[in-house]
C-alpha cells in the first residue's frame, strides 16, 4: 500500500485516468473539481492510495485561507483567520474500506502536525458511514480533536408509485399548482432539461433569479460561475443532469437543478422570484418535476444537507451527518478548536431545542439579506428565496 499527497495540477496528471475509473457522481468529475478549485482560489489536496500500483481510493479536497467563525445566526460576530485542509461531502472516492479510509485520514493528521495547515475538516459524513468512523477513530491528541460534533439533518423525498399517490400526501400543493397554471394560463412553461447545450441559457437565466436570493449574500446557492457550471457540465456528460425550470411569459420564475444516478435524483440548487411569490412557483415547479421524475422512475429525490421549511415540508425521509475536525498542535490550533467549538454548540442548539424561537427569527433575517442584497445591486424589483414553505411549519441549511 501506498499514501500520496497530490498538492499541485501538476501532480494530479498522472491519476487522472485511473480517478475517473472511480468516480460516480458528477462531484467526482476531475474537471468540476478543478473548476470548483480555481473559482475559490484554493490549492488541490488530493491524498491517493494505491495498492500494487492500482489507485483504489483518494479524498479529494482543498487547502484554503478561510476562517473559523463565531456565528450567532446569520451574523458573525468572530472570525479567526486560518489555512484550513477541506474534505467535501463527495470527496471521498473508491474504496469504502474502512482501513483504507483511516489510512488516509492519518496523511490528514501527519500534514498538520507538520504545520502544513490549521485544521482539517471532513465535512459531513453520514451517522454510521465508514468514513465517519474511521475519521472519528484516528488517535490524536485532546487538543487536536473537536469537543463538540458540528451535526446537521439531510433530508429526502422517497416517491411512491405514482404522482396522485404523492398528492394525497401533500394535501394542497395539486391546488397551488391549478391556481398558478390558471392564473397564467398559456403564458407558463414547465421544461426538463437533460442536455448540455441546454446549459448556457439555463445558467444566465437561473443566476439572474438566484441573485436576488438571500443565499447569495450568504455566499452560497447557485453562482453560475465555473464550478457550478462544471458541475452541471458533468452531469449532462454523464446522462444525469436533471434541472427543471418554470417561466412566465419567456422568463424564468423558479427553477431546481441537479443530477439523476440510476433510480435517485440529488437536487443542488433551487430558487424562485419572488414577485410571484403570491403564486407559490417554487412550489408549483417542485410538484411537476416530482410528476416527472416519477415517470421516469425515480424512487427518491435528495434535497442536501441542512433543513429548510421547504424542505420539512416536501420531504418524508431524513438522517444525521456530523462534520469531524481535527486541530494543529498548538496554540493557534487550540484556539480554533475552542473558537469551533462554541460555534458548533450554538449552531446544534439552534438546529434542535431552540428550532422554532431560531426559525421565527431567521424568516424576517433571510428577507432583510434579500432586500439588502437587491439594494447593494441597484435592483428595485423583489428578492428571489428558496420555494415557499407552508405558514404553519416553519421550521430550520
Amino acid at each position: 500500500m501506498r499514501i500520496e499527497v497530490l498538492r499541485t495540477e501538476e501532480d494530479l496528471a498522472p491519476v487522472l485516468d485511473a480517478w475517473h475509473r472511480l468516480r460516480l457522481l458528477p462531484e467526482h468529475e476531475p474537471d468540476a473539481y478543478r473548476a470548483a478549485l480555481r473559482e475559490r482560489g484554493a490549492d488541490p489536496y488530493v491524498v491517493a492510495l494505491t495498492r500494487d500500483g492500482r489507485l483504489v481510493a483518494l479524498l479529494a479536497g482543498r487547502v484554503e485561507r478561510g476562517h473559523v467563525p463565531l456565528k450567532l445566526g446569520y451574523w458573525t460576530a468572530l472570525r479567526l483567520p486560518v489555512r484550513r485542509i477541506v474534505i467535501p461531502p463527495h470527496g471521498i472516492l473508491g474504496s469504502g474500506d474502512e482501513a483504507d479510509l483511516r489510512a488516509l485520514v492519518e496523511q490528514l493528521v501527519a500534514d498538520l502536525r507538520a504545520r502544513r495547515a490549521d485544521l482539517a475538516v471532513v465535512e459531513f459524513a453520514g451517522e454510521g458511514s465508514a468514513a465517519l468512523r474511521a475519521a472519528r477513530g484516528v488517535p490524536v491528541g485532546f487538543w487536536m480533536r473537536d469537543r463538540v460534533r458540528e451535526r446537521r439533518i439531510h433530508r429526502r423525498l422517497d416517491l411512491p408509485a405514482t404522482f396522485k399517490e404523492y398528492d394525497k400526501g401533500h394535501k394542497g400543493l395539486l391546488q397551488k399548482v391549478r391556481k398558478f397554471e390558471k392564473v397564467f394560463a398559456g403564458r407558463f412553461e414547465h421544461a426538463l432539461l437533460t442536455r448540455e447545450e441546454e446549459i448556457p441559457a439555463f445558467c444566465a437565466a437561473a443566476g439572474a433569479v438566484a441573485g436576488k436570493a438571500y443565499q447569495r449574500a450568504l455566499g452560497e446557492g447557485f453562482l453560475d460561475g465555473p464550478g457550478d457550471r462544471a458541475l452541471l457540465l458533468a452531469a449532462a456528460r454523464m446522462g444525469g443532469l436533471r434541472a427543471f425550470t418554470t417561466s412566465v411569459d419567456g422568463k424564468l420564475v423558479a427553477f431546481w437543478a441537479g443530477c439523476r444516478t440510476g433510480t435517485h435524483a440529488r437536487f443542488w440548487w433551487t430558487a424562485y422570484d419572488a414577485a410571484y411569490q403570491e403564486y407559490s412557483p417554487g412550489l408549483v415547479s417542485s410538484a411537476r418535476m416530482v410528476e416527472r421524475l416519477i415517470a421516469e422512475g425515480v424512487v427518491s429525490l435528495d434535497f442536501g444537507g441542512g433543513d429548510a421549511s421547504y424542505k420539512e415540508r416536501l420531504c418524508n425521509a431524513a438522517s444525521w451527518e456530523e462534520s469531524v475536525r481535527i486541530f494543529a498542535p498548538g496554540p493557534r490550533g487550540a484556539v480554533a478548536g475552542l473558537l469551533a467549538a462554541l460555534d458548533a454548540a450554538i449552531g446544534n442548539l439552534a438546529r434542535t431545542h431552540l428550532k422554532g424561537l431560531a426559525n421565527r427569527l431567521k424568516t424576517p433575517w433571510r428577507r432583510f439579506l434579500a432586500r439588502r442584497l437587491a439594494r447593494s445591486q441597484g435592483k428595485a424589483d423583489a428578492p428571489a428565496h428558496e420555494p415557499e414553505a407552508a405558514p404553519a411549519k416553519e421550521t430550520t441549511r
